[in-house]
């Protein structure tokens, strides 16, 4: 088994720790060694994995302006040390060589492909030996074409491909690099990640099983890049984009990456597939052994949710929550430690604009709706390269931005950008130069959001809101009889656009279901209960208002991660 140790969920804020819940990664080594299986450990500290920010910590920055990341820079590599400092005291112990399942350790992460710096990845693997200290083996993982940067002197490097890629060519590279010793492929890709507006990505089992079967026939090692497609919870999921950081693309939440075992966990025909051609080089644990063929878990659709329970919107939410930051140019998400999510800034016109006036704001990270006096004028997409929009606007009135940071970039030079507002906002050809306020929207506090919920009574949407749109919560409750009634379940929600929704308090991730390919949002049975609230705070359009199809989500037995995307594209 392989894993990655996502530094972000380890340190949400700088110098507070989590290995408890799902952050419990000793139980999770522990269980793969229960479970009889050894561990490779791909501790980064960058990962990419479309996590945001690639794994890094938010804050990482903040703590020291100018930092560079993944570079000799003196700072970044001492505060990669004392990651490691407290992380190895945890895994220590789980290492092989102290009766632990963990045989090797990754050194930073197909690095090949970001810089060609070996006195860097010297001290990365000088690093991570100093606090291994323990017999084991390190390893490093890069493309084919990256390899010869990404490799360093005392590490063993391995090449990761997919299907497009003949393996003995492959190797042939790796052999130029490390003459002997095992061939392995330490990312064989099963299939590929999406993009919010982007048709899903499909690997066929065929092409998958083909090349598998090469490599094994050349007594190759595979490690596969996913085995299990997971899910990006919450606000975690990635984004790209290219190095001068255009050409923007967000990854859903779902990431199930067409891979053998569904996000569910659920085997698929290529996971048999798989097996079937693993049968052919090594034994295959049998069900006279006492081994149960894999099964599909248990999945209920538990019907219609009313969301006719309108709490508020986003402006009601800050005014409880929130406090202002004023200064006079916007300040960025990172520089006012909000990780994720929401900040609206707020700024009074001093200047008589014409009429209509075009607003620019060239340094937007993401994405953006822009009010004047609470009405809203439009909205502004760096994924579409939208970044000005005609407003009508006089001299005093209020000109608020509500940025959403739609996910950080997690491959490539781009990701070291910053969210929210970077630079001057433009009327025309004049900057605006009144003071801005910024107020933190912290949708990222489980505690925060559970007081909005106990303190807000149930409104009508149409009645409280009929006058503007803004960003606005929605409740909802359903019942489920008893436990044994409990199982996996899919959210859907049909007739909202785009938003965020929570289950019991638990951030289920954000939904875009116009944009596709996802429809619906995995909801685990482990987060359900038999007193259940939904919680969906949709941005843009919601089905409350009379006329749209009924005020209401539904909880179905199908997940769909395959929809359809838009024809405009």
């Amino acid at each position: 088994m392989q894993t990655y140790v996502e530094w972000s969920s380890h340190e949400p804020q700088s110098g507070e720790y989590s290995w408890s819940g799902d952050n419990d990664l000793i139980k999770f080594v522990e269980i793969a060694q229960e479970e009889g299986l050894l561990v490779i450990l791909r501790p980064g500290p960058y990962i990419c994995a479309e996590r945001d920010f690639g794994g890094f910590p938010y804050h990482i920055k903040k703590s020291i302006p100018g930092m560079k990341l993944r570079t000799r820079d003196p700072s970044y590599l001492a505060r990669v040390d004392e990651w490691y400092r407290i992380l190895f005291y945890y895994m220590r112990p789980l290492l092989y060589s102290n009766g632990g399942p963990i045989i090797m350790i990754q050194v930073e992460n197909e690095y090949g492909s970001f810089g060609c710096d070996k006195e860097y990845m010297a001290a990365m693997r000088d690093i991570t030996k100093k606090h291994a200290k323990d017999d084991v083996v390190l390893f490093t993982t890069d493309p084919r074409h990256s390899i010869g940067c990404g490799s360093v002197e005392g590490v063993y490097p391995t090449v990761d491909f997919g299907v497009t890629v003949d393996p003995n060519e492959a190797f042939k590279t790796l052999r130029k690099i490390q003459p002997k010793g095992p061939l392995v492929n330490s990312e064989f890709y099963p299939g590929w990640l999406d993009f919010w507006n982007e048709k899903h990505h499909e690997v066929s089992s065929e092409e998958i099983c083909k090349r598998l079967d090469q490599m094994l026939a050349m007594n190759a090692s595979v490690n596969f890049y996913v085995f299990h497609g997971g899910t990006s919870f919450g606000f975690t999921a990635g984004a790209n984009a290219e190095n001068d950081g255009n050409k923007y693309t967000v990854d859903p939440t779902s990431y199930e990456y067409d891979a053998p075992l569904n996000e569910v966990g659920d085997p698929t025909q290529k996971f048999f597939d798989i097996r079937n051609v693993i049968g052919k080089y090594l034994p295959l644990p049998s069900r006279a052994e006492g081994v149960p063929k894999p099964t599909p878990s248990p999945k209920k659709a538990y019907g219609k949710v009313d969301m006719s329970c309108f709490l508020g919107d986003v402006f009601d939410f800050i005014a409880k929550f929130s406090y202002p930051t004023i200064s006079k140019e916007p300040m960025t998400f990172e520089s006012l430690s909000q990780p994720s999510g929401f900040m609206l800034y707020s700024t009074n016109l001093t200047i008589q604009p014409t009429d209509p006036v075009l607003l620019k704001v060239p340094g937007l990270r993401d994405r953006a709706h822009v009010f004047v006096n609470r009405q809203l004028q439009g909205i502004l997409t760096r994924e579409f390269d939208i970044y000005s929009l005609p407003i009508m606007a006089s001299k005093g009135d209020m000109l608020e931005i509500l940025v959403e940071n739609q996910a950080r970039v997690n491959f490539g030079k781009a990701i070291d950008e910053t969210k929210g507002i970077n630079g001057k906002v433009w009327l025309g050809n004049k900057a605006i130069e009144s003071e801005w306020v910024q107020y933190r929207v912290p949708l990222h506090e489980a505690s925060t959001l559970e007081q909005w919920i106990d303190s807000k009574s149930c409104e009508s949407f149409v009645d409280a809101k009929s006058s503007h749109r803004s960003p606005s919560f929605f409740k909802g409750t359903f019942d489920i009889e008893s436990e044994s009634d409990l199982a996996e379940t899919f959210l859907e929600l049909k007739g909202w656009r785009k938003g965020v929704a929570w289950i019991n308090g638990f951030n289920l991730g954000r939904y875009w279901p116009v944009a596709g390919p996802q429809v619906t949002l995995y909801v685990p049975k482990v987060k359900l209960r038999k007193h259940n609230t939904i919680v969906v705070m949709e941005h843009e359009s919601s089905p409350c208002a009379s006329g749209r199809g009924g005020c209401h989500v539904e909880l179905v037995d199908q997940h769909i991660v395959n929809g359809v995307v838009p024809d405009t594209l």
